[in-house]
């Protein structure tokens, strides 16, 4: 019995996800966009990053945030490489895609960091504000706003 409610579980569980992987497709129909919120985080986003993360996991991460939370600063603390022509060109790719977002900081190494240091320059650049971390291979649903605020 306990195994098929697992499998239950399991089943139901990926059909939430399939069913927000939709509703991201055509996020132009959720209720969340602009400054329709009831109310304005107190805090601000960070989110560590390094090279080779960008399509599979940075770019779908940030895409989704910035849309939840317009209001809200996004700090992005991207870790340098010992491999100096593929970090440059990875940070080039980076910038160009961040100055999109009026509501997004880029903290970019060239040379690698401990991530201790990254997360110290994310809650230096956000100030008086708590910060809420991130990892960049994050996987979000539509209704993330509604559960950090009203949790």
């Amino acid at each position: 019995m306990r195994f098929r409610r697992s499998v239950l579980f399991k089943a139901i569980n990926r059909l939430g996800w399939l069913y927000d992987s939709l509703l991201w497709k055509f996020r132009f129909i959720l209720p969340v966009s602009g400054g329709g919120y009831v109310t304005k985080p107190e805090f601000a986003i960070g989110i560590t990053t390094f090279l080779n993360r960008f399509e599979p996991s940075f770019n779908p991460l940030v895409s989704k945030l910035v849309f939840l939370f317009p209001d809200t600063l996004v700090i992005v603390a991207v870790n340098g490489s010992t491999r100096r022509d593929e970090q440059l060109e990875y940070l080039s790719e980076l910038r160009e895609f961040c100055v999109q977002y009026r509501n997004l900081v880029l903290i970019a190494y060239e040379e690698p960091r401990g991530l201790s240091h990254l997360w110290n320059r994310i809650m230096k650049e956000a100030g008086n504000n708590p910060v809420l971390m991130l990892n960049d291979d994050l996987r979000i649903k539509t209704g993330f706003r509604k559960f950090i605020c009203h949790a």
